[in-house]
């Protein structure tokens, strides 16, 4: 049975509705994606950082783990992947409206369309600034790419026509429209506050607690017959560091003009028990070096290639220049 209505004699509403209903069951999908790449972000940057994404290897293209915690993974300050949620329930709330109110299909067709342009500038900025592809943001774009197709199938009319009618309704702020736009706002909010409540409960893992998991990790891996000794030597607490300070900031830029890249934050492991104690005193800190994978840092062999001397003191020329318009 078709839901329609009518403007000015013309039949405008929705064909085939169980369409929308596929649809919902992938925005809901897309919302738990969403959450878990969110938990995700939040406990690498800002909590336990032994938080990791389930199936996606890593490989020489592939590292949803780099993707999702890079320079580009937030947007004044809120992961990319919060945001999506208030749009995927803003588009559930609009398939909820369909059947009284049809046209607000051509809202989603519309809204289906934007999220297929910012998945490209999406996968650009994966494939071309960062250097890796993430597999769970590929499913986030298949689901975004679904949006306005099963829209516009289920309107079943020329998709000219859908956009063009929700243009109209935006340029005279039809009632419709400022029903969505209030709904988005006060989602919008709510996932920017939810963030920053998570975010603000969150705290680095102890020692105590990366050390119990590790000697797990070994005996679990440990044949029955052999037996296993652990003894610690030393340990520090971690030092977390907010990425959104001025002084880092500084340094990003500082090594993007040196190399002509923008650098990814990430953690390192290491017992420096100055870090945890300038971020208690609220002192953003940059740890940073040229050193690449095969540098064999602090192993035998340790090395530096001859084309990066130059780049660390571009880099490090930058960052002090940089540092000086703080004070």
């Amino acid at each position: 049975m078709s839901m329609m209505d009518s403007e000015g004699g013309r039949r405008t509403g929705v064909r085939h509705p169980w369409l929308l209903w596929l649809l919902a069951a992938a925005l809901v999908a897309g919302t738990g994606i969403c959450l878990y790449l969110t938990r995700f972000h939040e406990n690498q940057l800002y909590g336990d950082a032994s938080a990791t994404l389930a199936n996606c290897p890593e490989s020489e293209t592939t590292n949803c783990e780099v993707v999702n915690t890079s320079g580009y993974s937030e947007i004044a300050g809120v992961p990319i992947s919060a945001l999506g949620i208030p749009t995927y329930l803003l588009l559930l709330a609009l398939i909820g409206m369909a059947r009284r109110r049809p046209r607000v299909v051509g809202y989603i067709f519309t809204i289906g369309l934007l999220t297929v342009l910012y998945s490209g500038y999406l996968y650009y900025v994966s494939e071309v600034k960062i250097g890796f592809l993430c597999l769970w943001c590929f499913r986030l774009y298949c689901i975004n790419a679904g949006i306005p197709v099963l829209a516009g199938l289920a309107a079943w009319r020329n998709p000219v026509q859908l956009l063009r009618e929700t243009f109209l309704d935006l340029g005279r702020f039809a009632p419709e429209v400022r029903m969505a736009a209030a709904t988005f706002v006060v989602l919008l909010a709510s996932a920017a506050l939810g963030d920053r409540v998570y975010r603000a409960s969150l705290a680095p893992a102890a020692p105590e607690t990366i050390a119990a998991t590790v000697e797990k990790l070994i005996r679990a891996a440990m044949p029955d017959t052999a037996e296993v000794e652990l003894i610690r030597e030393n340990s520090a607490a971690p030092g977390v560091f907010s990425p959104d300070s001025p002084a880092i900031q500084i340094g990003m830029e500082a090594f993007k003009k040196a190399t002509g890249v923008r650098p990814l934050l990430v953690r390192v492991g290491g017992t420096l028990p100055i870090y945890p104690a300038l971020a208690a005193k609220g002192i953003p800190t940059i740890g940073t070096g040229f050193a690449l994978r095969e540098s064999n840092v602090h192993s035998p062999n340790e090395r530096l290639r001859v084309q990066d001397i130059d780049r660390a003191v571009a880099a490090a020329t930058e960052l002090y220049r940089g540092l000086a318009a703080l004070a």
